[in-house]
């Protein structure tokens, strides 16, 4: 068959060829304008469900705002938040969680607790962690010396905690550590207190969350009880009774109240096992030399001879011991006045030898009226510290004795500081003399 064949035959096998050629080139144009045909409209339904969707997404927005009013921008950016927080949250207590089970220090913590603990470490940025108290006791106590500040007691086995905050951390914290003030009347009604009675010291942490001034105390306690919401914190806000007064009658009623309060034998069996061992404050401390001669002054039975500020021999009696019972004072006080040669409780000198070979007491009968009310006075007068003698220093004369520097600043209108100063060297200030003894 030739291409240019006028032989009939040879044309139609030609044109068939070509027909089934151009059949096959039309079939695929077909099928390509099929399958894009299909993409575009696939693409334009895809389109179109996007756009019915932002219309419902737009309507139904439209619709809680206007229900929700003109704070809805508030409460969405709130409700944002919240969500936030609780990403961050869950985040943070994934990360502390994996970060606790390989630090190897919580064999005696579950794995829940685990969490919880490492998520309140995280949560208040805590300045000392003790991860179990009973072997951390004696950092504890060390570290927080002379510190104030905000602390928290997380219970290991259950996930509670308690938050608390002192002035002296180390003797509130001292405090904790004995169960004999644990299980005092006024202190075992606290969840706190019976919760460390039951589960023990070393199923407790400590966490010391920050250290502040006196004055925040209270504001900072309250902004943590706020924030982390404790368990073991019966009441929901902070309380402080630092600067409050107690009325006359109040004290006086305490006294009597306290006077005729008696421990049974078996308090006071659980006071002296309270305080043995590292439970002592003494524990492991020794006294000075200094402590130890005034300790043995004090308990020794030689006579005492008690002046009044005119130097006049009132009574003798018969030890220190029994001159400190009487006038309701302690030893080491009385002793201590003895040794300096200072007006005691602002009139009267004590001394372990007579001025004078012819001083003759004043009183010698101890059930006599005059050996009574000298008691009474000494006894009235446990308020007073140091007195001062005001006199004229144009010719020494008297003017007046005040029970404190602070009553002479209030009277004369001149610092404490400065009362002070002129007392001590002996000179002159303007018209006045200030003395801490009376002259002679």
């Amino acid at each position: 068959m030739r291409l240019f064949s006028k032989i009939p035959m040879d044309s139609g096998t030609l044109y068939s060829i070509f027909s089934i050629f151009a059949g096959m080139i039309g079939t695929a144009i077909v099928i390509k304008l099929f399958i894009f045909l299909l993409l575009v409209l696939n693409t334009y339904l895809f389109d179109i469900s996007i756009f019915d969707s932002y219309v419902e997404f737009s309507m139904a927005a439209s619709c809680a705002c206007k229900k929700a009013g003109p704070n809805s921008k508030r409460s969405l950016k709130k409700g944002a938040y919240k969500a936030s927080r609780r990403a961050r949250i869950a985040e943070s207590r994934d990360y502390y969680s994996t970060k606790s089970s390989s630090s190897g220090s919580t064999d005696l913590l579950n794995n829940n607790s685990s969490s919880v603990l490492a998520l309140l470490i995280k949560l208040t940025n805590a300045v000392m962690v003790y991860s179990n108290a009973e072997l951390d006791r004696a950092n504890i106590l060390k570290d927080n010396q002379n510190r104030m500040g905000i602390y928290v007691w997380f219970n290991n086995q259950t996930s509670q905690f308690y938050v608390g905050s002192s002035k002296n951390l180390k003797d509130r914290l001292r405090s904790y550590f004995n169960p004999a003030f644990l299980d005092k009347p006024s202190n075992r009604n606290m969840i706190i207190s019976r919760a460390l009675l039951k589960y023990n010291y070393s199923s407790f942490s400590l966490l010391v969350v920050e250290y502040c001034d006196e004055s925040l105390l209270t504001a900072r306690e309250q902004y943590w009880i706020d924030t982390l919401q404790p368990d073991y914190n019966i009441f929901k806000f902070a309380y402080r009774s630092t600067g409050y007064k107690h009325t006359d009658a109040a004290r006086k009623l305490m006294s009597e109240l306290a006077q005729l309060r008696t421990h049974s034998a078996d308090t006071k069996a659980k006071i002296s096992q309270a305080l043995k061992g590292e439970n002592n404050p003494f524990f492991n401390q020794k006294h000075s030399i200094e402590t130890i001669k005034k300790i043995s002054t004090a308990n020794s039975a030689s006579s005492i001879y008690l002046y009044n500020e005119f130097k006049v021999l009132m009574f003798i009696f018969p030890s220190l011991r029994n001159l400190a019972s009487e006038i309701k004072a302690n030893s080491i006080s009385v002793a201590n006045s003895m040794e300096e040669q200072s007006l005691f409780r602002g009139g009267w000198y004590i001394s372990r030898t007579p001025y004078s070979d012819q001083d003759l007491p004043f009183i010698t009968d101890s059930s006599s009226q005059e050996y009574i009310d000298l008691v009474n006075n000494m006894i009235s007068s446990s308020h007073i510290k140091k007195v001062i003698f005001v006199y004229s220093a144009l010719d020494n004369q008297f003017i007046k004795k005040f029970e404190g520097v602070m009553e002479a600043q209030r009277s004369l209108n001149i610092s404490h500081e400065t009362i002070k100063k002129y007392a001590q060297a002996g000179t002159s200030y303007r018209d006045y003399l200030f003395s801490y003894h009376r002259f002679n």
